[in-house]
């Protein structure tokens, strides 16, 4: 080990940056949910071409396999552009996982170099959230407040909107499922 940094940072996403800032490679050991995702947001970069750095998974006892398979089904369904095996390398062993990194080091001597590509903005509102009828109940519903609107004869009222916390995430949730689901059936016929 040449050098050994302790990533801290204010939240997870500034922890997540300095992760990968400088690196060359990633060794991603079985873990928990935080590792997962770190895992998941950089093999997301690696397939929609955000960054090229080489990222091994050490499947100790299988402890992987199922992320593996996730990748398999998410190709199949042609849902992630890259081969599982382009994204993400799998080793039982931290030796294999040290050698296959040295072996994508002496690709990068050989002028394939990692990179990280850099955005001016990370996050842009989309023309559906700028539907003021639209982001506007997105923002009632997530704060659980009131907005004042008019009715069909002009008249101002007070509308407000409670829904518990989950449940945007749950009705996104469903959506996308929905989404994956019929993509997947309309695939297979």
């Amino acid at each position: 080990i040449r050098e050994m940094l302790v990533a801290g940072g204010d939240d997870l996403q500034e922890r997540k940056k300095l992760l990968v800032q400088g690196a060359d490679a990633l060794v991603v050991l079985p873990g928990g949910p935080g590792t997962w995702d770190e895992l998941w947001e950089m093999a997301c970069a690696r397939n929609i071409g955000l960054t090229n750095l080489p990222i091994v998974a050490v499947d100790v006892d299988g402890y992987y396999e199922n992320f593996k398979q996730m990748l398999d089904r998410a190709y199949l369904d042609k849902l992630i552009k890259l081969k599982p095996e382009e994204i993400v390398h799998f080793v039982p062993t931290a030796e294999a996982a040290i050698r296959w990194v040295e072996a994508q080091g002496k690709a990068k001597l050989d002028g394939l170099q990692p990179k990280l590509k850099r955005r001016a903005s990370v996050m842009k509102r989309s023309s559906f959230m700028d539907s003021p009828s639209i982001g506007s109940w997105f923002r009632r519903a997530s704060s659980g407040g009131s907005d004042e609107v008019s009715d069909a004869e002009g008249n101002r009222r007070t509308s407000s909107l409670s829904l518990p916390g989950w449940a945007l995430p749950f009705v996104a949730g469903v959506a996308i499922g929905a989404t994956i689901g019929a993509r997947s059936l309309l695939s297979r016929k």
